[in-house]
């Protein structure tokens, strides 16, 4: 067989197998791209199921917060709105969560929306009751849905079954605590609505536990009609009681690779290219042999050539040589010289050739490392042994070292600090490192890196004694000043020229000034506060050398307890002061109220006597009108005065019934009493006073009123000193009869915050409060009557009376003509159920 055929039949047999090679290396990237496409979308499905299930155990979990509270009350949930607001807070994506005491939803919050869903027996919905035995039976939160809602929209509830011990066997099924969320807002909370932003269709689905249908929870904008989503891969989603299931395939299915039609083209190209080369690989020994033969012929040419040059290198070799020796006598005075500088010197040298070996060190930084010069010989730049440190006593990296830095970037190194380890002392010492590169003066390559070592180690200890000391100081001064603005005084530190130098966190809270305490006088502080400023105590405290304290009001009500302390210079006088200054509003009232106890108990014990000494005499008269009422000679004239002793009689006795009732003890506890149980004693104590005053009384009670939770005879305290306010104003505006000198108390239901209060209106239209003392009037021994006619102490008490009944006390009044008092106490907690 010829040459040239031999050549074609060998590019054919190369053609086809790089064909066939190419073709199974196609096939399989084909393969693997195939099978990375579909685990990228294992890994994406798999991160949406888990932000879907932690979604929803969130967003349920707010059930399960609720059923256990209800369980830990023992179903009495008296705050729910309060409760349900603050869990609404807390967990995210909750739309409302209800209450279904033995199923039926009784609680909502919040209620607006969803109205329709109160009142709905959870058993006795078909579509789902199923779900509710599930959770009664398993004990467990069960999640059922998604479904049409009653008031609209679809939605998933989370219910939770809550269960009391009981002496039974079986524990008792209160209800449930359900958490409603809406479909949409946990799709979009857990993201799934964004899976086709990144090219995929899906479609979430489960198997509905009536009909065992399939039933879609939702699907993608672009899902194909009927739902087909071609080869998908699926994952099952685990919810309370049940499993969706959540299909995932890419938009347009799983296609060929974009680089097929390359790979293809790729693989033919070069199949071709090898068959060519095979073609010319056949055909090279031929021109082998023909350039083998002209390459001789130049070697024979090229070796002549070589030989003359040869004859010429050797004449000027020996000249060369002759230099050198008067070069190498001037290099060993210089080494000399060199030598003994070295050796001498104060600070270690280091001598490293490229590959960071130590080839030369002096005396002196054997002395530093505590190792023999022949021992060094052995180390490296970044032997272990050196055990390195930086200043901050973080082990160096090897790169990090200074000659190591040196070495590879043929740049100087200055005033690095580390710590070496001396194994002569057994110790770390400090040194300064300077690395300097050196070059060969031919062609400037790195030959050696010079290195100095300056022992600091000494220098290194005192800075360090001094940081250490300055951390403590740092540390104590923290540690006093959260010390000082924790103490609840208003603590200052008061300079020689009386301003303030410091204050506490306290004294900033209490004095309140635009621009900071700081050089404010001290005098300041009361001067604009008090209606009568004290004396300065700091000018006090700073002649007498000694401590001076002072108690004074406020112009705000408040009353202080005011020590100035001087703290002396050992020179004897006084460099600063110490001013402590101490609320005890709270205190003095306290003592204010013992004292008013103390008044209203001789009153009341004084009242008790005299209607004691009245009842007997009173019923006498009462006996005697009746006797003459029934008495037959009596004429019929003197019977209609027989009636009216009687009639007049049992008022008086109704009186004195009130009396007895105020003069009962005060430690009375609590009890469910209707508002006009409380009334009805100061009514009847003060309406004959009102009625010769001209002051008309206008009475409103609405009937069906809840009963409330209180101390009868506080309240009545609290009513008879607003109704004697009332009529203090009314005279004072009103000497005389008038058609406008009237009482009104009015007694209605309101809700505040969601519940329910009773409140009581008093309202007069007599002299009213300023504007300016209305804030004022609750203070303890503020009045605005005459010093013989009250104590300012009625409304500071029955503040407190009404505030500590859960209530509130609210005064409205414009000067001249009107004042209301509102007094809202809690509607008892039997009434809400």
């Amino acid at each position: 067989m010829s040459l040239y055929r031999r050549s074609w039949l060998l590019a054919a047999l190369v053609f086809l197998l790089c064909l066939l090679v190419g073709g199974g290396l196609v096939y399989q990237v084909e393969k693997n791209w195939y099978l990375d496409h579909q685990k990228d979308a294992l890994l994406f499905g798999d991160q949406q199921v888990h932000a879907l299930q932690h979604q929803i155990n969130s967003s349920l979990a707010a059930a399960a917060a609720l059923g256990a509270v209800v369980k830990h009350q023992g179903g009495e949930l008296g705050e729910f709105d309060d409760l349900a607001s603050s869990l609404l807070a807390y967990y995210k994506g909750i739309s409302a969560l209800q209450l279904a005491p033995a199923g039926v939803i009784r609680h909502i919050h919040p209620l607006a929306g969803h109205e329709k869903a109160l009142g709905h027996d959870l058993f006795k919905d078909d579509a789902r009751s199923l779900e509710a035995r599930q959770a009664v039976k398993t004990r467990r939160m069960v999640m059922a849905g998604p479904f049409e809602l009653i008031q609209g929209g679809p939605a998933v509830i989370g219910r939770y079954p809550v269960f009391f011990d009981t002496d039974a066997q079986e524990d008792f099924f209160w209800g449930f605590a359900n958490a409603l969320v809406r479909l949409e807002e946990l799709l979009a909370a857990s993201g799934l609505s964004d899976i086709d932003r990144q090219g995929y269709d899906y479609s979430l689905t489960r198997i509905h536990p009536d009909t065992g249908d399939v039933q879609r929870i939702a699907a993608g904008p672009r899902e194909p009609d009927g739902g087909d989503l071609g080869e998908p891969v699926y994952f099952e989603v685990e919810v309370p009681g049940g499993v969706w299931i959540l299909s995932l395939a890419p938009r347009g299915g799983w296609n060929l690779s974009p680089s097929f039609a390359l790979l293809v083209s790729s693989t033919l190209l070069l199949s071709l290219l090898m068959a060519w080369g095979g073609y010319r690989l056949c055909r090279q020994p031929e021109r082998l042999r023909r350039i083998v033969d002209d390459r001789t012929a130049e070697l024979y040419l090229r070796n002549e050539e070589l030989e003359q040059h040869r004859h010429r290198l050797a004449e000027l070799v020996s000249v060369r040589t002759a230099d050198l020796e008067a070069s190498h006598e001037a290099l060993r005075g210089s080494e000399r010289r060199y030598r003994s500088l070295f050796e001498t010197m104060t600070q270690g040298m280091l001598r490293y050739d490229r590959s960071g070996e130590i080839v030369e060190a002096n005396p002196a930084a054997s002395r530093l490392f505590g190792l023999e010069l022949d021992e060094m010989a052995l180390w490296s730049s970044a032997d272990v042994r050196w055990r390195p440190l930086r200043e901050d006593n973080l082990p160096y990296r090897d790169e990090e070292l200074p000659c190591s830095l040196c070495l590879s970037t043929g740049k100087p190194v200055r005033d690095q600090v580390v710590g070496i380890y001396n194994p002569r002392l057994d110790e770390y010492r400090w040194m300064m490192v300077n690395a300097v590169p050196q070059f060969c003066p031919e062609g400037g390559e790195l030959t050696h890196v010079w290195a100095s070592f300056a022992d600091i180690s000494e220098l290194k200890k005192s800075k360090e004694l001094l940081r250490s000391r300055e951390e403590s100081f740092r540390d104590l001064s923290l540690q006093f000043q959260a010390l000082l603005d924790n103490i609840p005084d208003a603590i200052f530190l008061i300079s020689p020229r009386r301003q303030i130098v410091w204050a506490n966190s306290c004294a900033t809270l209490q004095f309140p000034v635009e621009g900071g305490l700081e050089d404010l006088r001290c005098c300041a502080l009361w001067q604009e506060a008090t209606e009568s400023p004290p004396v300065c105590l700091s000018s006090r405290a700073m002649e007498s050398g000694e401590m001076v304290s002072d108690e004074f009001k406020s112009l705000d009500g408040r009353i202080w307890d005011v020590r100035t302390l001087p703290i002396h210079a050992d020179t004897g006088g006084v460099k600063s002061l110490i001013l402590v200054a101490r609320d005890v509003t709270r205190t003095v009232e306290l003592k204010a109220e013992t004292v008013r106890a103390g008044q209203l108990a001789s009153i009341g014990e004084l009242a008790a006597g005299v209607a004691h000494e009245i009842n007997n005499p009173i019923n006498g008269i009462i006996n005697y009108g009746q006797i003459l009422a029934d008495s037959s000679e009596v004429p019929e004239s003197m019977k209609t005065f027989a009636h009216e002793i009687m009639s007049e009689g049992e008022r008086i006795a109704g009186i004195v019934r009130s009396l007895l009732s105020f003069a009962r003890d005060r430690n009375e506890e609590r009890s469910h009493s209707g508002i006009d149980e409380v009334l009805a004693p100061a009514i009847a104590l003060t309406e004959s006073q009102l009625a010769r005053e001209g002051i008309r009384f206008l009475v409103s009670i609405k009937e069906s009123l809840p009963q409330l939770l209180l101390h009868r005879q506080q309240l009545q305290q609290v009513f008879l000193n607003l109704i004697s306010n009332a009529r203090h104003a009314l005279n004072q505006k009103f000497p005389a009869h008038h058609e406008e000198k009237t009482l009104r108390i009015d007694c209605t239901l309101v809700r505040i915050e969601g519940r329910p209060y009773l409140r009581t209106l008093f309202e007069d239209r007599g002299t009213g409060i300023p504007e300016q003392l209305l804030g004022k009037v609750m203070h303890p021994f503020f009045s605005t009557k005459g010093s013989d006619e009250g104590t300012g102490l009625g409304l500071s008490i029955s503040h407190g009376i009404v505030t500590d009944h859960g209530g509130r006390f609210n005064i409205e009044s414009a000067a001249g003509e009107f004042t209301r008092v509102f007094v809202d106490l809690p509607v008892a907690e039997r009434e809400l159920e």
